[in-house]
């Protein structure tokens, strides 16, 4: 089984700043089939 990286609110806006934090961004892209985000239904 896999590892599962639940993304936190604070890695998720970090996609809509003007200047985000680039080793954040290529983290989550190099990750990006085992990354997920948590919602309520």
């Amino acid at each position: 089984m896999k590892p599962i990286y639940l993304l936190d609110t604070n890695i998720i806006s970090e996609f809509t700043k003007l200047s985000p934090n680039q080793k954040l961004l290529e983290n989550v892209s190099k990750h990006e089939e085992l990354c997920s985000i948590c919602s309520t239904v």
